[in-house]
């Protein structure tokens, strides 16, 4: 590679960059990175071990995911959102901007809803309190005298 090849892919790249500093701003490090094409290690630290990933580390987070049609994505292989960033409790959602506690409180605050979520969206109580659920019950058993008339000819 020429000197002429390498200041103009330096240029190109500084170039990206800055376009995509515009509407989002990195998140990836060697602690968390893209679940699409990364390669995990576990590093032994002390008495217990830290998921840490090899390779590349540029995910992006959208300042305004409305307007970019994204919340995580990655540059190099293109994977957006669930399929990048494992455990995003915020997409859809816009940048949290502000001073570190204001960052703390509102990162809190989606936690704190994504558990009521989970909690609310227990598949045991949703099929409970629903109207249909002895409709259901029925033919869940219906279900399992077929799972057992298949066994009993096999």
């Amino acid at each position: 590679m020429t000197k002429l090849q390498a200041s103009m892919k330096e240029s190109s790249s500084r170039r990206q960059s800055f376009m995509l500093a515009r509407v989002a701003y990195k998140v990836g490090s060697y602690f968390k990175s893209c679940e699409n094409c990364c390669e995990i290690e576990l590093v032994e630290m002390g008495n217990h071990f830290v998921k840490r990933y090899r390779g590349n580390y540029a995910v992006y987070r959208s300042y305004s995911p409305k307007v970019t049609g994204y919340t995580y994505w990655c540059f190099c292989c293109g994977a957006k959102d669930e399929r990048c960033w494992d455990g995003a409790n915020d997409i859809g959602t816009d940048a949290i901007r502000g001073t570190r506690e204001a960052i703390a409180k509102r990162k809190s605050f989606f936690r704190k809803e994504a558990l009521k979520f989970n909690a609310k969206a227990d598949p045991a109580k949703v099929i409970a309190a629903s109207p249909l659920a002895p409709e259901i019950a029925a033919l869940e058993a219906e279900v399992r005298r077929l799972e057992e008339m298949l066994r009993g000819i096999r």
